[in-house]
């Protein structure tokens, strides 16, 4: 993780109670001194947490920006198997920050998929008799 005070390097230590412009950026990668299926297979859920009262103009190409309670989130999400690097930038006054969180989640997405098969079947009937399926929009244009 690393701080950028209107473009300059800081340490963390530093930042607290400065104003300008911020950036921050977050890289994560694969630790190797424990399980791979960690890596492989748990999302990583990076949420910074900043107070309205004292930043403005937050911007993240990578994350989502919310409004909640009386601060900024900004959350990102790296996807198992991946290494992440995101970053944020704000201007800020009086510079202070509750923390960022970081939560690894086990991945699972449940798709909805269209019935394909049931269309597939409907546009062979119709493909089959043509004037039936004319016969019926016809009625359904007179009703």
């Amino acid at each position: 993780m690393k701080y950028f005070l209107d473009g300059q390097e800081i340490s963390p230590n530093e930042v607290a109670g400065k104003s300008g412009h911020l950036e921050i950026t977050i890289q994560t990668s694969q630790n190797t001194s424990v399980d791979p299926r960690y890596f492989e297979n748990y999302l990583m859920q990076i949420t910074c947490t900043l107070p309205m009262e004292n930043t403005t103009e937050v911007k993240t190409d990578q994350g989502s920006i919310a409004l909640s309670g009386s601060d900024v989130t900004v959350s990102f999400m790296v996807m198992p198997d991946k290494e992440g690097n995101v970053s944020l930038s704000a201007d800020v006054t009086n510079y202070e920050m509750s923390g960022i969180s970081f939560a690894a989640i086990p991945f699972s997405m449940a798709l909805d998929f269209p019935n394909t098969i049931a269309w597939w079947r409907s546009l062979t009937d119709l493909l089959r008799e043509p004037s039936s399926f004319m016969r019926e929009r016809r009625i359904l244009q007179m009703a």
